[in-house]
């Protein structure tokens, strides 16, 4: 999984250094895809063979389209990679078009 970029410049303000900040689109960013990624641990955590294929499914573009997804609706991220990988979660997957739209 990728991680955000940070600023590391350390600004000082009277001899005291603040930690470097990271700007709120990152940080929404990375909130989205912690999400998806605990949901869907948390979904298969008992099924590491199952776990495990799913991680090895999730390529770049994939990552970034549930992410996408989870910042527009929470849960949406791990619904959209468990419909694009064609996993059953217990409940019946819509089908995913070519474009990663619901159809």
């Amino acid at each position: 999984m990728s991680h955000p970029s940070r600023s590391y410049r350390s600004i000082s303000l009277s001899g005291q250094t603040r930690p470097p900040t990271i700007q709120p689109s990152v940080a929404m960013k990375s909130a989205a895809e912690r999400r998806w990624n605990e949901q869907l641990l948390r979904q298969f955590a008992s099924k590491p063979l199952t776990y495990s294929e799913i991680v090895n499914g999730i390529d770049g573009a994939m990552q970034e389209a549930a992410t996408q997804a989870e910042l527009v609706r929470p849960g949406a991220g791990f619904t959209y990679i468990t419909e694009a990988l064609g996993v059953w979660t217990g409940r019946a997957n819509r089908r995913i078009g070519s474009n990663g739209r619901n159809r």
